[in-house]
């Protein structure tokens, strides 16, 4: 049902589709999903060796995590997926 409310561009959905931070994320979402896990586990490899307690520092690893996943994500769209689309 979604895709047949996106399909016509007056509709509010296309709208909130259209919205450019929401429109990026789903512009890189495959390529989140395809690195996080490296990211998580190099992420998680590096803070234990500097000695921050992945109990006591949930918050912090998360947020390292997902912005280096987006970035991570970013990049390969720009090299590598963009390219094959134009």
């Amino acid at each position: 049902c979604l895709i047949l409310f996106v399909q016509y561009p007056g509709a509010r959905v296309a709208k909130v589709f259209a919205f450019p931070p929401l429109a990026f994320v789903g512009r890189i979402s495959y390529g989140v999903y395809l690195w996080h896990i490296m990211v998580a586990m190099a992420v998680s490899s590096y803070l234990d060796r500097i000695g921050l307690d992945a109990k006591d520092d949930v918050l912090i690893r998360a947020f390292i995590m997902t912005v280096l996943s987006i970035i991570v994500a970013w990049f390969c769209w720009i090299g590598i997926e963009r390219p094959f689309i134009e």
